[in-house]
């Protein structure tokens, strides 16, 4: 008998059952986070610059910790950009508005945009760089590689 009310005073008291709870939420696997990249080369956009990208997937249609680097190599006096075309898990596709520039021109080292984050209302199956030289008219835009799938989506 005395064991027992001294369990259950154990558990009623509200800092054990907190301590409780929290050691259970600690010692569950982390299932809600994974990390992607991206990539494109110079090659592959024209010989203008490169565009990289590392982030977390941190949801099913979400992005966050994102750090993107950008880079004009072509001294034409015309700035690059990069955009993200999102590819969800029904196969449509869409491309962010905001373009992230680099005013450098063929001098420096880029531009670094870190910690932005990217979001859906629906599941998102991967992610490319889109890398654009402004022109007059319209832009010069290449579309790297697919990243690797979102394995939360």
């Amino acid at each position: 008998m005395h064991m027992r009310k001294g369990r259950r005073n154990l558990l009623g008291t509200g800092t054990m059952a907190a301590a409780l709870t929290a050691g259970l939420v600690v010692m569950a696997p982390a299932a809600h986070a994974a990390t992607g990249s991206a990539r494109i080369s110079a090659a592959q956009a024209g010989s203008f610059g490169f565009a990289s990208a590392t982030w977390t997937w941190s949801g099913p249609g979400r992005l966050t910790n994102i750090d993107l680097h950008v880079s004009d190599d072509e001294c034409n006096s015309n700035p690059v950009y990069v955009k993200f075309r999102v590819t969800r898990t029904n196969g449509a596709t869409w491309t962010t508005g905001t373009g992230r520039y680099d005013y450098n021109g063929c001098s420096g080292n880029g531009t670094v945009h870190p910690d932005l984050s990217l979001s859906d209302d629906f599941n998102i199956r991967n992610v490319a760089l889109v890398l654009c030289n402004e022109r007059t008219g319209v832009d010069q835009c290449y579309t790297g590689p697919n990243s690797g799938n979102n394995p939360l989506a």
